[in-house]
């Protein structure tokens, strides 16, 4: 895979996100065999469980408000990291998801995702990680990247 396909790859997951679209873009991107983790402890492994824990909050929602910001792509690395700010309402109330989204893609698809909110994310954050992705998999190679 070339790396501009890389981050067209990557712009397109970013738009269907935007677009409040979350299951396609985990249909989209997300490897059969991937990782998800949540504040560094697994969620799920492969696609079909990522679906399956996520899909009954995302049918539950009766609307979608994508927002995407602060998105950086290393296309050497093929590494990408944004922040997921959407809302969406279940129920008649409106929720905020509030995250830092930082992906390795392998062979086209997302091979590890790592989700961060609350002091996590802050705290990668604030040592520079939208800037510079590949310091998380240092600080995961040295052990816990909090």
């Amino acid at each position: 895979m070339n790396h501009t396909h890389f981050a067209a790859q990557v712009e397109k997951e970013v738009s269907l996100l935007a677009q409040g679209k979350p299951l396609e873009a985990l249909e989209y991107c997300f490897a059969a065999d991937g990782k998800m983790y949540a504040n560094d402890l697994l969620f799920a492994q492969g696609l079909d469980e990522a679906r399956k824990k996520q899909e009954s909050y995302i049918l539950a929602a009766s609307e979608i408000a994508g927002k995407i910001a602060d998105l950086f792509v290393d296309e050497a690395t093929q590494l990408c990291v944004f922040r997921n700010r959407t809302s969406f309402v279940t129920d008649g109330q409106t929720h905020q998801i509030n995250c830092l989204v930082w992906q390795q893609w392998k062979e086209g698809k997302v091979a590890v995702e790592r989700y961060y909110d609350g002091d996590m994310m802050h705290d990668l954050i604030e040592r520079g990680v939208l800037l510079n992705p590949a310091m998380l998999s240092l600080l995961n190679r040295n052990g816990a990247a909090h």
